[in-house]
């Protein structure tokens, strides 16, 4: 059964020359930016599936969000997938959600569309 669906849209531009603050990337996600120099698309490609993921749990961003509990990472053929953490790994635990994540970006602009299933067990 679908429990949300999140979908968030933003324009790379926003994230050029942003000092980032450190609860927006989890510590992987960290690593990850400064090994690929910075750029600002991983950066709004992160943000926009945090936003879409949070939507779909019917939170969306505030200040009880935490987006850096919420980790957007690809597994060894690309896929991506979510790594959460803290109260937000809890949450999702205990109400058996398995979130679904789908990610496009062109030139400019990166959209993410994530779906929530609950699942029986």
């Amino acid at each position: 059964m679908i429990a949300g669906v999140g979908v968030d849209i933003v324009k790379v531009n926003r994230f050029k020359n942003l000092r980032v603050p450190l609860n927006i990337l989890g510590l992987h996600e960290q690593k990850e930016y400064e090994r690929r120099g910075k750029p600002a698309d991983y950066l709004a490609t992160r943000f926009a599936a945090k936003e879409a993921f949070l939507k779909a749990l019917g939170s969306g961003i505030s200040p009880i969000a935490n987006m850096d509990l919420v980790q957007l990472l690809n597994d060894d053929n690309g896929r991506p997938y979510f790594a959460l953490n803290g109260w937000v790994y809890d949450f999702v635990k205990k109400n058996k959600y398995y979130p679904h994540v789908s990610v496009s970006d062109e030139e400019d602009v990166v959209a993410v569309f994530v779906t929530i299933e609950k699942r029986k067990r």
